[in-house]
């Protein structure tokens, strides 16, 4: 998202308040409720809010797209994020 100035230059802009990230989730085979629930558990014991879920459809969706806000990104991981077995954690935006 950009900011137009009165000069004609565009700058980054933060227009939610929080900083807000979008990150995928993905596991080896599908993704269960269980291992959603501790995903999601996991996320809000580090502080930071679910704002967005996406793509997840019990025992189907290999990769599930979240938002979150809170502080700085959480960095990604690409074995058992958040001690989740068989999952990785990818960082797609951050505003």
């Amino acid at each position: 998202m950009a900011q137009v100035k009165v000069n004609g230059f565009s700058k980054d802009l933060n227009g939610f308040g929080r900083d807000l990230h979008v990150a995928t989730a993905t596991v080896s085979t599908n993704m269960t409720q269980a291992k959603m629930d501790a995903l999601i558990q996991a996320i809000q014991n580090l502080n930071y809010s679910v704002t967005g879920i996406d793509g997840f459809v019990v025992n189907v969706a290999t990769a599930v797209h979240i938002a979150y806000e809170g502080g700085a990104a959480i960095a990604d991981d690409s074995s058992n994020a958040f001690d989740v077995t068989g999952c990785a954690w990818a960082a797609v935006a951050s505003f």
